[in-house]
């Protein structure tokens, strides 16, 4: 019986000592697993490259916001989050200065909720209506796709609403545009045939989201708002 008792208690530090020289290779890998990460950056994301505000320049420091809001948290691994994030502000954007009241088509109150909203709205129109402001928000944008070695931009819907909306502030501020060319264009081309056609399905979806743009897509102004689609979709070879 002791001799049983003692092969059990054997057969225990074998199985303990196993155990203990496992879980030791397995500290020690994790840490050396750690210890690679920390020394070769595996794991950590890419930082996607912003540019300083010019000083003075009050569309630019609006285009820094929308794409400091969007940016955050992500890294270059991650950059068409980031182009949907700025899509989707732009649209809400879009959507609360060109419909009246409080969006659900009630007019506006003139308490000082409402008196604040009002002064929002205004300068959300003032904003839209700048070709300045689009034009810094496509630069912003290529400049943080180049950082991160993207040639093309991988989420045609999201550059087809940006596209779309830029399109419809434009065609309200002047009553209708005459020719591609007026609006800043995205400086980047969409990456592939997909991608094509969901810029082009973007830009139809941008254009009905901006209230009071009807007009200019349709009727005389046809042609025009599909010229603008297909130069603004495009695909380089």
């Amino acid at each position: 019986m002791n001799s049983k008792k003692n092969s059990q208690l054997s057969l225990g530090r074998i199985t303990l000592g196993f155990l203990g020289f496992t879980l030791g290779l397995w500290a020690q890998g994790s840490l050396s697993s750690l210890e690679a990460r920390a020394q070769y950056g595996w794991g950590q994301q890419t930082p996607i490259q912003s540019p300083p505000v010019s000083v003075g320049d009050e569309d630019d420091a609006q285009a820094a916001e929308l794409m400091t809001q969007s940016m955050a948290g992500l890294g270059c691994e991650r950059a068409g989050e980031m182009l949907r994030r700025l899509s989707n502000q732009l649209l809400g954007s879009v959507q609360f200065a060109t419909q009246p009241g409080n969006g659900y088509g009630s007019p506006p109150s003139w308490d000082q909720r409402g008196r604040m909203r009002e002064r929002m709205r205004a300068r959300w129109q003032r904003r839209l209506q700048s070709p300045r402001f689009w034009q810094k928000v496509w630069d912003r944008l290529a400049i943080a796709y180049r950082s991160c070695n993207r040639s093309c931009f991988d989420d045609g819907v999201a550059v087809g609403l940006i596209s779309g909306a830029g399109y419809c502030s434009a065609s309200v501020q002047v009553g209708g545009l005459n020719a591609p060319g007026f609006t800043a264009q995205p400086p980047l081309p969409v990456c592939e045939t997909a991608t094509f056609s969901g810029c082009q399905l973007g830009f139809r979806q941008g254009a009905q989201a901006f209230n009071g743009c009807q007009t200019y897509t349709s009727g005389a102004f046809e042609t025009v708002f599909n010229e603008y689609q297909s130069q603004d979709c495009h695909i380089d070879p």
